[in-house]
């Protein structure tokens, strides 16, 4: 274990009521609450001599075992987690050592009662301990508690190594992100079908010219081609006027597909289109804006006299606005 020595002077080092067991753990975790990285190095080779300070049947390491976890636990969990924990904790422990008991392990059951006697009698300090550790680590947030049973991965599921969870928590999510990304190809699918299709009603309501386009695509990127009834591209030969009726059937295709009823504001909606055209066109938006709303802001040169007398009498609302002559300006809203 390799720690940074201001790290280990802002948060105190190793606690002294710990001895053999978990003060490493408690420190780690100490560091994480304060904000520090906490990392390992899967491919390092290390050699435990099991029992080396403790033999495994040692009444000793059975009580340090059982008390410093429960210290542990009641120094560094967070509030949420506090109570049920230590909770579940105490049960396990009395399930050990009413195991202990069973077996007529009467020393290994007396570590177990002494561990959660010095509990106890300490939970004073220990109340003091995690006061501190709180006010100093607010900043820090803990994502590597595992908050499913050991006992049930170990005994139930046979997973003998951490890794092997790890696994099988790797394959599901492959799983899932696989599935998850064919839902999502289906629905982008259906949209963008879905867009192509309201595109081309629209699209072809708006041009008068008859037995010229066949077709309109969308590709993955959203790109709109058109072909024409001979299936070339003609997006390159079309007039300015086609173009414009291209773009507003794609943007009502759009809003249509969002399924939301938002209003639409267009800017110099017949600026583009020429005289010949220019009363078909205002026509068709006029037709849309019987099912969405449509604000149309036209200059004076677009609204001319046809233009006027379709709107004046089938349009919801028609207003002049009157500007600056910078156009900075509203000066006057007619009724």
């Amino acid at each position: 274990m390799v720690v940074r020595a201001d790290y280990w002077e802002k948060c105190g080092g190793f606690d002294d009521a710990f001895f053999a067991h978990m003060e490493e753990v408690d420190l780690c975790w100490r560091f994480q609450r304060a904000g520090f990285r906490v990392s390992y190095v899967p491919v390092s080779v290390v050699y435990h001599v099991g029992g080396g300070v403790l033999p495994y049947d040692s009444e000793l390491k059975i009580r340090l075992n059982f008390r410093n976890n429960l210290y542990m636990l009641y120094k560094n969990l967070p509030d949420r987690k506090l109570i049920t924990t230590i909770f579940t904790r105490l049960l396990l422990d009395g399930f050990a050592g009413a195991s202990y008991l069973l077996q007529g392990k009467f020393r290994n059951f007396k570590a177990v009662v002494a561990a959660h006697r010095e509990f106890y009698l300490n939970m004073g300090k220990l109340r003091v301990k995690r006061e501190l550790i709180k006010k100093e680590g607010e900043g820090g947030s803990i994502k590597t508690i595992m908050n499913r049973s050991i006992i049930i991965l170990y005994y139930l599921r046979k997973k003998k190594k951490y890794k092997d969870d790890l696994v099988d928590q790797v394959r599901i999510f492959r799983q899932l992100a696989s599935a998850f990304e064919i839902v999502k190809t289906s629905i982008a699918e259906e949209i963008k079908l879905e867009i192509e299709e309201v595109a081309w009603d629209f699209f072809d309501s708006m041009i008068w010219k008859t037995q010229t386009f066949g077709r309109l695509e969308i590709n993955d990127d959203y790109i709109v081609s058109v072909y024409n009834i001979n299936g070339k591209e003609t997006i390159g030969s079309m007039s300015a006027t086609e173009l414009m009726a291209l773009a507003y059937s794609f943007t009502f295709a759009i809003h249509k597909a969002s399924r939301k009823n938002y209003p639409l504001i267009i800017d110099s909606p017949l600026g583009r289109v020429s005289d010949d055209n220019r009363i078909n066109m205002a026509n068709e938006l006029l037709k849309v804006s019987k099912h969405k709303q449509i604000i149309m802001l036209f200059t004076p040169d677009e609204y001319s006299e046809d233009v006027r007398n379709l709107y004046d009498k089938e349009a919801g609302s028609v207003r002049d606005i009157k500007l600056s002559e910078d156009e900075s300006e509203i000066l006057e809203v007619g009724v």
